[in-house]
């Protein structure tokens, strides 16, 4: 039996999809991808999110593609991204992630809503 088999069975609840409420921020690009850089366990933290961007910039910039970066307004920005640290609410973070082509980041929060939307996912985990 799986774990939240055990949790649901012991909680007498149904094992569902989760509903994740959201609200709207405007986010000025029509194609992007959330990049989420950091983790407040610095060991979750991946430090070569600059190299990662250079190289993956020349195909999304050809393909009209933008990367939002989400967090809080401590995180330091990284190049070439459309910048929202701190300027969001946890339901607006997950507007932005709901309506995004990919989520890029670290073991967080906000890679668990991503995987909530289905999202493709690329993730460092440590």
């Amino acid at each position: 039996m799986h774990l939240v088999e055990q949790y649901a069975l012991s909680c007498g609840v149904k094992i569902d999809k989760p509903f994740i409420d959201v609200s709207y921020f405007p986010v000025s690009a029509d194609k992007y991808i959330t990049l989420h850089a950091t983790n407040r366990i610095q060991s979750k933290t991946y430090d070569y999110y600059n190299d990662v961007i250079d190289l993956l910039y020349p195909y999304l910039e050809k393909n009209n593609i933008k990367i939002v970066q989400i967090g809080s307004k401590q995180e330091h920005g990284i190049s070439k991204c459309v910048h929202h640290q701190g300027q969001t609410t946890i339901k607006q973070a997950a507007y932005i992630i709901k309506n995004s082509l990919l989520h890029l980041g670290t073991d967080s929060f906000s890679t668990h809503v991503a995987s909530g939307f289905n999202k493709k996912i690329v993730t460092y985990i440590n």
